[in-house]
């Protein structure tokens, strides 16, 4: 599970043909150096150990979850996108933004521009820190808690080319996010999306049957 800390009796050690082993895969030989280290994604069981899947425990630097030609960008949400505040560091999301053509007579667009982007922190909770609450409660003046701040800033792990797109997306129109299965790692081709192609969609939905 994400924030677990990683134990010898939790690693096990296959042979694979190397044509199938990825880049990022912890050799056999690091073993000793993996343990005590903190997943930051969730790891079934078979399944490979990439060197993108952990990070130091004692790691205070975010930048020490980056792999080499990583970045990460923060971008702001509302309750909306936030999932009501379930968010949690280590999920995976698609990230689209809602545009405006340069042509003011335009629809306004849709479109996805981020797959399968890892969520490193919500506020100020890391995926180094999941053990905490992700909700700051704030007190009454009786001292009771009363309302639960929503979630404001996310910050993600991106390649370069997509942390210039988000921020370029940023300052054009609003970015919407949706929330994935974090074992689903396949990209998909998705049009972009105006009223125009929504409306032929649904004249080309089935009648209803009644």
């Amino acid at each position: 599970e994400v924030g677990e800390v990683i134990d010898l009796a939790d690693i096990d050690i296959k042979k694979m043909p190397e044509k199938y082993v990825h880049t990022q895969v912890i050799s056999s030989k690091m073993k000793e150096f993996v343990v005590g280290k903190v997943s930051i994604h969730s790891i079934k069981g078979g399944d490979p150990l990439l060197w993108d899947y952990i990070v130091s425990d004692h790691s205070r630097n975010l930048s020490e979850a980056l792999g080499v030609s990583e970045r990460a960008v923060t971008i702001r949400v509302d309750a909306m996108n936030s999932f009501q505040g379930m968010i949690e560091p280590g999920d995976r999301i698609d990230l689209m933004a809602l545009v405006q053509p340069s042509d003011p007579s335009e629809e306004p667009v849709l479109k996805v521009i981020a797959q399968n982007i890892v969520v490193l922190a919500v506020d100020g909770r890391s995926i180094r820190t999941v053990s905490l609450p992700i909700k700051a409660m704030v007190s009454n003046n009786q001292g009771e808690p009363s309302t639960i701040q929503p979630v404001g800033l996310l910050t993600l792990k991106v390649s370069p080319g997509d942390a210039a797109v988000i921020a370029y997306a940023q300052t054009q129109g609003r970015l919407v996010l949706s929330l994935r299965n974090p074992n689903d790692v396949f990209l998909t081709q998705v049009p972009p999306v105006n009223a125009q192609s929504l409306l032929e969609g649904l004249s080309d939905a089935p009648e209803m049957i009644k």
